[in-house]
Order: C-alpha cells, then sequence, then structure tokens
C-alpha cells in the first residue's frame, strides 16, 4: 500500500493507473489528498476512513472498533440526526448497516464518497464490500468454466 501511496503522491499513478481507470464514475472532482490517509498507507495500514469534521460539525463522536480495507465498523454516538460521510469511494458492493439494518447510502458530491444517514442515538455502522450480482454471476460462469476446463484437460490423451 505505502508503495502505490507513493507513486500517486508524486503524481506518478492515480487511482493505480496513469488515467485514473478505478476511480469510480460517480467522482466529479477529485478529491484532495488527505494527510491522515496518507500517513496510514505510508505506514503500511489501514487508514481509518472516518471524515471527522463531519462528526464533530453535529457534536457527535465516532470511533473505528474494527477496521481492514473490505470491512469497518464504527461506534457512534450522536446528539441528532447527521451525515456520516466516509473517506472511501462509492463503488457499487459497498454495503452498510446501521444497528443491523441494511440502510441506502448516498454519495457525496463532488468527491463520489460514501455518505450513511445517522439518526440521533448510539449506532453500531457495519461498512462492509460484498459481491454485487454481477460479481457473484461472475464468479459462477468462472468456477463453470474451470470445471470445464480441468474435465477436458483429465480427457485429452497425453
Amino acid at each position: 500500500m505505502a508503495h502505490i501511496a507513493q507513486l500517486e503522491t508524486k503524481g506518478q499513478w492515480l487511482g493505480t493507473t496513469s488515467t485514473a481507470d478505478f476511480v469510480p464514475v460517480t467522482v466529479d472532482t477529485l478529491p484532495e489528498r488527505n494527510g491522515q490517509l496518507l500517513a496510514a498507507l505510508f505506514a503500511n495500514q489501514t487508514p481509518d476512513r472516518i471524515n471527522y469534521w463531519s462528526v464533530e460539525s453535529v457534536g457527535a463522536t465516532a470511533e473505528w472498533e474494527q477496521i481492514s480495507p473490505l470491512h469497518m465498523r464504527y461506534h457512534i454516538e450522536t446528539p441528532q440526526d447527521f451525515t456520516f460521510r466516509l473517506f472511501l469511494f462509492a463503488f457499487p458492493g459497498w454495503e452498510v448497516r446501521v444497528d443491523g439494518v441494511v440502510v441506502e447510502t448516498d454519495i457525496g458530491r463532488p468527491e463520489g464518497f460514501l455518505v450513511v444517514p445517522v439518526s440521533a442515538g448510539t449506532h453500531v455502522v457495519d461498512v462492509a464490500f460484498v459481491d454485487t450480482p454481477p460479481r457473484t454471476w461472475g464468479w459462477r460462469v468462472a468456477a463453470v468454466s474451470l470445471l470445464i476446463a480441468l474435465l477436458v484437460a483429465w480427457r485429452l490423451p497425453y
């Protein structure tokens, strides 16, 4: 992770390629580099993706309980309803659960970051990357193709 972050910081790559191929179409404007995220990446750690400004602006608190590249769990206490913003591109496949219930997210414009509505109170917010229906079908097609290839290879004469 650190090597890729360094290349992006130098302007050689963007989104792991020179043409930003892996930046979602929902991104209208590329976001400014975030020092908090870069420091974690340079230290080869998974970054904390909480946008603390959005949390603190309503008097809420947010702490991460679990953090990995494809799953994050946050404990949030808020005196009022607010929009929990994450420094995480809203790719298809991110599923958000608030207190175990799947919630509909939004896309923060212009950066294309994931935005989660959170009601007043104490909540656990789970953000996980799950397979979408096209990905599930892709895995199935790949598995069937592998089985066919193995069967053909087994039946071929030496």
